[in-house]
């Protein structure tokens, strides 16, 4: 079997934009440890935009809601690691 492509892999050397990418991360990110998974939230598009950016990810920006709210009013975007 061979091994599955890694796709959105990110440049883990410490640079200016993955520091920013980090820091978004640690003030308004989420850490799953279970899914590996690291989502982005925000009411701001253009600071969703910055975090793709930072890290050079490109994957979809979805309409988000929290809790009992039916009006999806946050930006999400997110990847996950294999």
């Amino acid at each position: 079997m061979s091994p599955k492509k890694l796709i959105n892999v990110i440049n883990t050397k410490w640079s200016p934009r993955l520091a920013y990418g980090v820091g978004l991360i640690a003030s308004d990110g989420c850490l799953s440890k279970t899914t590996k998974l690291i989502s982005f939230v925000s009411k701001d598009l253009e600071l969703v935009l910055l975090f793709q950016r930072a890290l050079d990810v490109d994957k979809n920006i979805r309409k988000g809601r929290n809790g009992s709210s039916k009006v999806k009013r946050y930006f999400v975007t997110g990847f996950k690691s294999r």
